[in-house]
Order: structure tokens, then sequence, then C-alpha cells
């Protein structure tokens, strides 16, 4: 059986005893492959980052404006993740290219974080009390997770009694996702709270991310059925049905929906309380998505799919239809982005 046809068979979930297919609208961010979502706030501001001639960019974006973040001198910039404020934390080369600093991008300027003794250093999540975290060349070689705040500069988290470790996600909760050695020089899983490092090793799983009440979300794989699965733990609520199977491999989790992929890659899917769906559903067949990057409390999606009328590809936002509270979402959102170019002076606009 060909992959597309496998896609096409789950398009038509979902199945009995969920909830109907919900309403979504489509909006188009960025036409063609170059563009790549990163995350969605719940403001309804996406980051993404752009591929143009050779380098990288990073941008803020609504349906109706769009602000692109700067750098910190060099051509290579990539967004990892942004908060409701709209700060948002990633890595950008310094002039010349010849290395690659976390930075901090807050009221329209980039801020150079610095690291850990070492070359390189990329930030890689924030939180809603701003703060931030990532992982640092040490001097000497290897890496560190760290944390930084703006009044206490950047900390190293430390390790599990090894050399190195690194650092994954932050939820709004405080605790802190990475990954470090132990005495042994093996790798095992953390969770960091408090000055307290927590060995994490045993849970199953292939925990990759935290949602914002301190949810583990993650995968494992079953080769004797050759399935991949949801791992979930540390939730209020799970998704309803088949829910490790029909979303196995999660990409994002926010307040009651959850989005990944299906336990054969072939369908991208939308998870909640009340159900399950596959993306294409929300279209009626006009459109096959390939991934999608984010999702917030709202049920805003950011994905990215391919057009069967037209023939190509693009990174779009779909939100739910009607939903009033979304609306008012997406205008906090069009504020923070207008804030950010007129305090930038300089930005680019584009209608959906």
């Amino acid at each position: 059986m060909t992959r597309k046809l496998l896609a096409m068979l789950f398009a038509m979930l979902p199945i009995a005893a969920q909830a109907e297919v919900p309403k979504y609208r489509l909006d188009v961010l960025v036409d063609g492959p170059a563009g790549r979502g990163a995350d969605i706030n719940n403001s309804g501001v996406a980051l993404l980052g752009l591929e143009t001639g050779g380098a990288s960019q990073a941008w803020l974006m609504t349906t109706t404006g769009s602000v692109h973040l700067g750098s910190l001198g060099g051509t290579k910039v990539e967004g990892f993740e942004l908060n409701d404020a709209g700060t948002v934390v990633g890595s950008s080369s310094l002039a010349g290219n010849t290395a690659t600093h976390a930075f901090v991008y807050a009221n329209g300027t980039m801020r150079d974080i610095g690291t850990l003794g070492g070359l390189n250093s990329s930030a890689v999540a924030v939180n809603n009390a701003g703060l931030v975290v990532g992982t640092s060349d040490v001097a000497g070689g290897g890496t560190r997770g760290f944390i930084y705040t703006a009044d206490g500069g950047m900390r190293d988290i430390g390790t599990l009694g090894g050399a190195q470790s690194r650092i994954l996600d932050v939820a709004d909760t405080g605790e802190i996702l990475g990954s470090a050695q132990t005495e042994s020089g093996e790798w095992h899983k953390f969770l960091y709270k408090d000055g307290v490092m927590t060995d994490i090793h045993d849970w199953g799983g292939n925990l990759s991310g935290l949602g914002a009440n301190g949810e583990l979300y993650g995968t494992s794989y079953d080769s004797t059925r050759n399935q991949w699965s949801l791992e979930l733990y540390n939730s209020a609520w799970s998704p309803a049905g088949e829910w490790n199977y029909n979303l196995a491999i999660p990409s994002d989790m926010s307040n009651g929906y959850m989005v990944g992929t299906n336990n054969y890659g072939t369908g991208t899917m939308l998870a909640t309380a009340d159900g399950y769906w596959s993306l294409d559903s929300f279209t009626e067949g006009q459109w096959t998505f390939l991934d999608a990057h984010g999702v917030n409390d709202s049920g805003q999606i950011l994905a990215y799919g391919c057009s069967w009328d037209s023939g190509s590809c693009a990174t779009v936002l779909l939100s739910p239809v009607p939903e009033p509270a979304t609306y008012g979402m997406l205008a906090a959102g069009l504020g923070v982005v207008a804030l950010a170019r007129r305090r930038k002076g300089a930005a680019a606009s584009r209608s959906a």
C-alpha cells in the first residue's frame, strides 16, 4: 500500500464514537517550501523561519503582518520558541558566521546572552515567566544545559554526575526537561526544578517535550508490533479513543490540545479530550498536511501542507471556526506584532 493511499485512508478519520469534525479556517502565512514553522503563542502570533538566498531568518507573523527579528551579525538565525508576551528565543550566528550564540528577542531588540565559556550556545525554550533555557558549549569541550534570566544571567544547570548535559524544554510551572550524563557516562533524561535534578531514565518512552502545566510527552517504539505509540505523564487529560496510536508521535501540546502524527507517520493529527482527527479533514480534502509545528490554548494550529487545487505547499495557520476567543487572541497578537514593528522601524507586511 502506498504512502499516499495510507494518508488518504487516515484522512477519513474520525471514526465512530467521537465528536464531530471541528470546523477550521485556513490562512496562508508563507508560500512555498522556504518557510518552516516553529511555534505559536496564545495570542495567535506564529514564529517561523525563512530560507532565502542561503541565509536563514526568523520572523513573527500573523495573518495580516510580519516582523523580521534580525540577527547577531551573521546570516544563520533560527527561532525556536516564543511566549505569550512575544519574547522569542533561538540562536544566531555572529559576524562572519564563525560562532553561534543564544539570543532573546523582546521589544523589538535581539540580545546576545552569551555562552558558558565555550564557542557556541542556543536558547531552545522560554516560559511565560520569562525563564529561558538552552544548551551551551563550555571551556575545554562538551556542553551544559543553562538557565537564563534577565536579572541573573546565564547559569549552568549541572549534570547527573557526569560531564555534560543539555536541555529540551521548560514549562510554565518551572519544570525543565533535559538529558545529562551520569557518572558512568550514560545519557539519562531528567526533570529539574528549584535546583533539584531528578533522573527519570526509568520512565517509559523517548520524552521530548513539556506541556504548559508540566505534562511530559514523547513517543515509544514497539519493535515486535512495528508501531509507535504516545507516552504521556503528569497530565490532567488525555486524548480520547485509541490515542496512543492515532496520535503516536507528538510535536506540541497545549491546554486541551495535542498535535503530531499517527503511528505510521502518514497522517498529521489533532487530538483533544473529545477525539482525534486528521488535519486533512478540516479542509475537506483540499489540503494534505505533512507537519504540525505548534498548537495553542485556543486550538489554533501552525502547520505545513500542500494544496490539491494549486499544487503548491505553504506554512499555514488553522483557526477554529466559530471561536470568539480566537479572534480576541488574534487581535492581541496583532498588537504584539504592531508594537515590534514600530520599535524596529521596518517590517514586511502581507495579507493571507
